[in-house]
């Protein structure tokens, strides 16, 4: 045997041995324990996610599509106490108008939404992701765009600087925050998520923080005046629910839930008096005094 058949047999030997341990590796290979090995690390990855998640949320690091969703759950409660008046021109028209003054705003690509709620209270709402009510009570006490553009800026406000995110961790507890950012899906976890808006709800019975409606009073203005609209309409919204009876049943919530009107009155017009000077603002209740006109002859 030569020098060069001796280096063939040894190159056929080699790879029949690789073969064999290969063949034997192949056999000893578990594909069950595997795939459970895998599922252990996506669900490993899935529980350091949802704990980082957590810790986000009770920090005040919530992320703009958690935001919105839980701004869409607990809209949805409020909704359930309080339908959206059936009348598309109305709608229509302040959905323009809030979402033109949310373009001013540093969060204009929320997905803004407005609405008027069938309610003779006198109120408005906000909810975290850019989900905005006013009262039909509330609205048929103005007189003029300008004064719907002044409470829109300021419910708008309050999204901004996340307020009510603030309000529900802090008395919700991260747990509860959590659970609002997930979409509900099944029947059961509807059923909890339910039990979970309702908590959150009662936020919105208590009322934020006082200093949060002096802060958002001071930035609606410079909304709506971003906006073009007259940035004193605020103090005549004010004055306007500031005229009306602490003992009419329409204000009730309202006075329980926002600081007293005399004081925000008197702290918006210091404000004004000392950094804003305008003169001549022009009328602008036509197009109110239009859709209002069309809700009257609606049959």
């Amino acid at each position: 045997m030569n020098l060069k058949q001796l280096s063939k047999l040894t190159f056929l030997f080699l790879v029949c041995c690789t073969v064999s341990i290969n063949s034997t590796r192949l056999d000893a290979f578990d594909l069950d324990k595997f795939k459970n090995k895998l599922e252990k690390l996506k669900q490993q990855k899935e529980d350091l996610q949802e704990k980082k998640k957590t810790l986000d949320l009770a920090t005040g690091n919530v992320n703009k599509r958690d935001e919105i969703n839980i701004g869409r759950n607990v809209i949805s409660g409020l909704l359930g106490a309080a339908p959206l008046v059936d009348n598309e021109p109305l709608q229509q028209y302040v959905n323009k108008i809030g979402y033109w003054i949310a373009l001013q705003s540093e969060r204009p690509k929320l997905p803004w939404t407005f609405g008027v709620i069938h309610s003779k209270n006198i109120n408005a709402f906000a909810s975290p992701g850019g989900y905005i009510v006013l009262t039909l009570g509330l609205y048929e006490l103005l007189e003029n765009e300008s004064q719907l553009a002044a409470i829109l800026a300021h419910e708008i406000s309050h999204v901004i600087e996340k307020h009510h995110l603030d309000a529900i961790r802090d008395t919700s507890k991260r747990e509860i925050l959590g659970a609002l950012a997930v979409k509900a899906t099944s029947k059961k976890h509807r059923e909890k998520m339910q039990k979970l808006v309702n908590s959150s709800v009662q936020i919105y019975a208590r009322g934020l923080d006082k200093k949060f409606e002096f802060g958002a009073d001071r930035r609606g203005v410079v909304l709506a005046a971003r906006a073009g609209y007259d940035p004193y309409a605020m103090l005549d919204v004010l004055t306007t629910l500031h005229s009306i009876s602490a003992a009419d049943d329409s204000m009730t919530v309202f006075l329980n839930t926002h600081p007293p009107l005399a004081k925000r009155i008197k702290t918006l017009e210091n404000l004004m008096d000392r950094h804003l000077v305008i003169h001549n603002i022009p009328t602008d209740n036509q197009r109110l005094q239009r859709v209002n006109h069309m809700i009257a002859s609606k049959p």
